[in-house]
């Protein structure tokens, strides 16, 4: 189904731009990002509860929205996954590209 939809070149997943986050909200995002990747190391360590990933991907965003270099090494690392996935990581893009997809079959005379 995703081998269907045109390539298309994708934007970086988070903003690289120079960050003027107000200081208390960086900190807050710093520390919600840092206390999301110790609960993950908890939940990896406790056999009896699942979800670790949950954990690490909501402290990677929030440490993405306070700092710069950690944006980039995300962007760097998502650019090396194969088309399809990086697609999935865009719900509202895969959807308007499949829109797109269909008004073109549309309009195809049969």
């Amino acid at each position: 189904m995703l081998m269907d939809l045109p390539e298309v070149v994708l934007a970086p997943l988070f903003d690289e731009q120079d960050r003027h986050h107000h200081p208390i909200k960086r900190i807050a995002l710093l520390i919600g990002g840092g206390l999301c990747v110790l609960l993950g190391i908890v939940v990896w360590l406790t056999p009896l509860v699942t979800g670790a990933p949950a954990f690490y991907l909501a402290g990677a965003v929030l440490l993405a929205g306070a700092s710069k270099t950690i944006a980039c090494w995300l962007n760097r690392q998502e650019r090396k996954l194969a088309y399809k996935y990086r697609l999935l990581l865009r719900p509202k893009l895969r959807k308007q590209l499949k829109a797109e997809v269909e008004a073109a079959r549309d309009q195809e005379p049969s």
